[in-house]
């Protein structure tokens, strides 16, 4: 706020753009967030396009690698760079002109696929949370109810609760919604594509994701990681209903807290029908699924006839005719 002695002229906050970039998850390509920058600045938004550390980097920054050692970035690790750098953003961005009420995370590529992920493990860790304070609640129910009560089983069984994928601490409704852009959101259904294709070598599979088995790469699938979260929410509540504790007679996932609150993000998927690199079921799919879930959950895809896997951000951005239409793409949530 720029105050005289007479008037009192408050700048509008600008609505935020975190632009997370693709390359394979090797190759950093942030150079490709210019041209959407130079697109979206003049709308008055503010792009932010955070680092994160690729897989070619160690990741041991205190630790000398031997000739021969092993000791890349994995996908762990990268989502944790992303994960940090949002909740920098929600923190810090106000004091840029920034908005902390307007950000949206926007990822192209392997971008896409960390967006992707970062979406679902924030809903996991949601929905965990959930189910911890449904069994305290229980257990101290019980408690009441039985004096008495082993206090090291107890014990026990809090030991065995999952811990929170995620450090930070924002919702997953603090972003105005998380867009995968030509991701690769089912690395089940892609691992033979990338395999085959050369794009991915069996050992860059395991260095990124910790293995090549199908038990291995769910853990960092989009797609199969929202599915566990569906699984898991909706056994809660079945639960809750079954034990007398439930507010309805549906087990269909429920996308509010107990104030009443929508807590599960929205998401828009993006995809190019031209796009050779990522094709574009994975994100139709994707939304397919998700729209499955619950009725009125907040997931949509948008499909451009022809588009390939940078037009979103590099050639579209570039030409003042599709300019507009790439200007809705990002802000139209």
């Amino acid at each position: 706020a720029n105050t005289t002695t007479t008037t009192t002229t408050t700048k509008k906050k600008k609505s935020v753009l975190i632009f997370i970039c693709g390359g394979t998850w090797q190759i950093h390509q942030r150079y490709y967030a210019m041209a959407l920058g130079r697109a979206l600045s003049p709308q008055g938004i503010l792009v932010i396009v955070p680092d994160y550390r690729p897989y070619t980097s160690s990741s041991s920054t205190t630790t000398k690698k031997k000739k021969n050692d092993i000791n890349y970035v994995s996908i762990k690790e990268m989502i944790d760079d992303v994960d940090t750098s949002v909740e920098w953003v929600l923190n810090n961005v106000e004091e840029y002109g920034g908005d902390k009420e307007k950000v949206m995370l926007v990822g192209q590529s392997a971008g896409g696929h960390l967006v992707g992920l970062l979406a679902a493990l924030k809903m996991l860790d949601w929905v965990q949370e959930q189910q911890r304070s449904c069994q305290q609640q229980r257990s101290s129910q019980q408690q009441q109810q039985a004096a008495g009560d082993n206090d090291e089983e107890q014990q026990q069984h809090q030991q065995q609760q999952p811990k929170p994928w995620l450090k930070s601490t924002y919702t997953p409704r603090q972003l105005l919604g998380y867009v995968p852009t030509a991701g690769p959101l089912n690395l089940i259904d892609l691992k033979v594509d990338y395999l085959n294709s050369g794009m991915m070598s069996p050992q860059k599979m395991s260095g990124l994701f910790g293995g090549q088995s199908n038990e291995t790469l769910v853990t960092w699938s989009p797609h199969q990681v929202m599915q566990r979260c569906y699984d898991e929410y909706s056994a809660m509540i079945q639960e809750e209903l079954e034990s007398g504790q439930g507010g309805g007679d549906d087990a269909k996932v429920k996308q509010e807290d107990g104030s009443g609150v929508v807590v599960f993000p929205r998401i828009c998927a993006i995809h190019g029908t031209g796009d050779t690199c990522v094709p574009v079921r994975t994100s139709e799919e994707f939304v397919k699924e998700l729209s499955c879930f619950a009725d009125d959950m907040e997931v949509e895809l948008i499909t451009y006839d022809g588009w390939s896997h940078t037009d979103p951000i590099i050639e579209k951005p570039m030409v003042s005719a599709e300019r507009e239409k790439v200007f809705f793409i990002w802000m139209h949530l």
